[in-house]
């Protein structure tokens, strides 16, 4: 078994090497590729080589129609891997002030934008009629993408996945997008993991039913600031209230 996983980690590195050398042989220098984000240089050896190898291709689009960088998300099952991998930070790309998708979301006719985690589920929702829908190039929200939106949208509805690190990051942004002036929603998917597996499971419609049950951001942070205490108890109920009040305020 070592020596075939062997065996496959080298015809992939192979492989990944001479993709590379396919784009020198476009006319391409060893610096373009390193410069543009497209290739990773070895430590050990200083060879490049893919560095999207393996993966599901999304070009990244600004607002103007220019394809400026790349996602690429793994065909692998190994939780070892990375789910989505962006271009680094070029002279044309920065991931802080870029929004996947907003090339057609800013063409919507709805006054929303529907902000998700993946590109995958960004594509899903185009493909079942949800134009506005936009994802943020990663979990952690910026200023800069925030104030992007207000161009285009006075109301974000956030949907991130559900587990910890969902939740988390819709904790986090709820403030950043009411700083810039959005009115927030928060759509909480139950029976499937994310947009894309609940609009294959359950179509259209039941989606569009679900964005009008969204809970304004106020709500959804006072019912998450509940849930982690018992009011049965007076101590709980001080320190809940307390949360609350600084949510207020």
């Amino acid at each position: 078994l070592k020596a075939k996983a062997m065996a496959e980690a080298e015809g992939y590195r192979a492989q990944a090497m001479a993709e590379a050398q396919e784009m020198q042989a476009k006319g391409y220098t060893r610096q373009e590729l390193i410069d543009s984000g497209l290739v990773t240089v070895s430590q050990k050896n200083g060879n490049i080589f893919d560095r999207f190898r393996d993966r599901l291709m999304f070009p990244v689009i600004d607002v103007r129609g220019n394809v400026i960088a790349f996602s690429g998300r793994t065909l692998k099952k190994d939780d070892d891997v990375a789910k989505y991998l962006n271009s680094p930070e070029t002279l044309i790309f920065n991931k802080r002030k870029n929004l996947f998708g907003l090339n057609l979301a800013k063409k919507t006719k709805e006054n929303s934008l529907i902000l998700v985690e993946g590109n995958v589920d960004v594509v899903a929702l185009h493909q079942y009629g949800f134009d506005n829908a936009i994802a943020s190039l990663g979990t952690s929200l910026t200023e800069e993408q925030a104030a992007l939106m207000t161009r285009y949208a006075e109301q974000v509805v956030l949907i991130y996945d559900g587990d910890n690190a969902g939740q988390d990051a819709t904790r986090r942004a709820i403030p950043i997008l009411e700083k810039a002036g959005l009115q927030v929603k928060v759509l909480q998917i139950t029976d499937a993991k994310d947009p894309d597996e609940f609009l294959h499971k359950f179509g259209a419609d039941r989606f569009r039913r679900l964005l009008e049950e969204s809970k304004t951001g106020f709500e959804y942070q006072t019912e998450r600031v509940l849930a982690r205490y018992d009011l049965s108890l007076g101590s709980d109920k001080i320190k809940a209230s307390g949360e609350i009040c600084a949510l207020i305020a």
